[in-house]
Formats: structure tokens, sequence, C-alpha cells
């Protein structure tokens, strides 16, 4: 709770969330609970490959989500003007229709509208605080071009290379939409992720880095990331921060994460006692300060939190 609540954290989440714009002014700054990983040298089990967080079909199917993407599915060159870091359209998108088993919005009671979130391009909005890392330890792979990379995930599904290993772009029309999920080498050999997936340099306890996983730890120290996601403040996401701060006063698991006693049972767990004065407003434990456009939000987010 101290990492989560400390300011430099909270002003490095501003930051990152800064470079998105929203043209419906409903979107402010919250934070959501993830998890602490700890990973062991040797380990080759806990290796996630490039994918993307945040719904999976939903980007295809749900309504709202479905307009992130619009400009992309238009078809032709509109793909270009498809703006990735316009939060608009995700702040009342449902990104999880079928209850996934951690997902960031598994149901309308325990939803958590989170940022664009990926393995393979930096997230803008997920920080993690890295310990004792470096290139060949566990540590984070990363890619760019994001508003490319959007147009490829989003019609992949709808062609098929001719020649699987190739770059070239005489692709030939499926016949039916495959959805195969991951961008896997034996499926994406054309995109080299094994080359185009770069490692961080070393970094040291209390850094931040935007993540994610190499296949084998080959370091000689226990790797332990703590998941601190930058998340806006949006009418969705202060239902979910209400219910978010009643089980972390209880030391239950947050909503989305699976059920369980958590550390109900602790001794000497963390209490709101715990939080940084600058962090209580951001984990909803005080009010916020109401300034000129963002009014009518924060005094619904406020009155949401009260309930």
């Amino acid at each position: 709770m101290r990492a989560r609540t400390h300011p430099g954290v909270l002003e490095t989440q501003r930051a990152l969330l800064s470079l998105w714009h929203d043209s419906s002014g409903k979107v402010s700054l919250a934070s959501y609970f993830d998890r602490l990983r700890i990973r062991f040298p040797g380990d080759v089990k806990f290796a996630l490959g490039p994918h993307v967080d945040v719904g999976s079909i939903e980007r295809w199917e749900e309504g709202e989500y479905h307009k992130c993407f619009r400009r992309i599915l238009e078809g032709g060159s509109a793909w270009r003007e498809h703006d990735p870091y316009d939060a608009a359209p995700r702040v009342n998108a449902r990104q999880d229709l079928y209850n996934a088993l951690y997902a960031i919005s598994r149901t309308p009671d325990h939803a958590i509208a989170r940022q664009f979130s990926v393995f393979d391009l930096p997230p803008v909005a997920r920080l993690d605080v890295a310990i004792l890392n470096g290139p060949g330890r566990e540590d984070a792979p990363r890619s760019s071009h994001a508003q490319a990379r959007h147009g490829n995930w989003m019609l992949r599904p709808f062609f098929r290379a001719r020649s699987p290993a190739s770059a070239s772009l005489r692709w030939e029309d499926r016949n039916a939409l495959d959805l195969d999920g991951t961008a896997a080498a034996a499926t994406h050999p054309h995109l080299r992720l094994e080359k185009t997936m770069v490692s961080m340099p070393r970094v040291e306890p209390g850094d931040q880095m935007i993540h994610a996983v190499e296949g084998y730890h080959g370091g000689t120290e226990d790797s332990s990331v703590m998941c601190i996601p930058a998340v806006p403040l949006t009418l969705i996401n202060a239902h979910y921060l209400r219910d978010q701060r009643k089980n972390f006063l209880a030391g239950l698991p947050a909503p989305d994460f699976p059920g369980g006693k958590g550390e109900s049972t602790f001794v000497g767990r963390a209490t709101s006692a715990d939080l940084y004065p600058d962090g209580r407003r951001a984990v909803g434990f005080e009010k916020h300060e109401h300034i000129g456009e963002e009014d009518s939000l924060l005094a619904e987010a406020d009155r949401i939190l009260a309930a």
C-alpha cells in the first residue's frame, strides 16, 4: 500500500495518463490493486508471451469497445486516422463479456476500465515496480508503433498470409473469421517476435518499468514485480473503487480476483493508516477536490464512493 500510494508513483501515473486525451472530459486518476509476483531463478513455466490485456474478442463484439477501433474497421486507409490514445470510447466499454478469470472487468458490479495494456507495445497505463532485473533475467521485452499494431491486431483475423513466413502484404481473405488468440511465433512468424522484442537494462529496487516477461529467468536471485496499473477515474471505476476499498479493509482479494480469505486472517496486515496522504484519494479514502470542468464527474464519483 505504501508503494501504491507513494507520491512518486502517483506522479508517474499522472504523466502516463496525460499521454491520453479524452473528448468527453470524464477521466481522472484512480488506483487499481493489481498483483505481486515473485519468480525464482531457473523458472521456465511463468513465461507470458506477447499478448494484449483488457478483453479479447470483445473488441469486435461489444458496442462501445468496438468504437475504439472504428477507423481501423472502416477499411482502406482509414486506419491511419486511428487514435490509439483517445480514452473517450473506453470509458463505458464492457471489456469482458464472458466472466473470464483475472479479467479486468469481470462483471458489471466488479468492473475496472483500464487503458490499453499490452505485452508487445508500451502500455501507457501500467506501471510495475521491478526488483533486480536485467537482460536475460525476468525483464521487459517491448516494441512500439501503436497505431500500426492496433491495425494489425484488428484486421489480421480477416486475412491469411499466402506464405506464413513471408512479410509480404499479398494476403488472401478468410472465408470465416479466425480469432487465433495469441500472436505466437508459429502463427505470426513474419513478426519475428524473438528479434523485435528487446530487453530492458538492469533495474534496481523501486524502479518502475513497463513490462513483459522473458521465457527463461536466468538470474541468480528471485525476480519480484509489483504491478501498479495507472487507471483513470471514471464512473465505472468509481463503483469498482468502492468495492475494492471494502475488500481491502476486510483483508480480502480485490473484487475481480478469485475469492478466498486473502489476508483477512493475517496479523499486522496493511490498513488505511499505512497510506501516504496523497494516495488516500486515489484508493477511495478521501473526497475529490472539485475543480473546473471535472466537477460533475468528481461529484458523482464521490456520491458512488460514499454509498
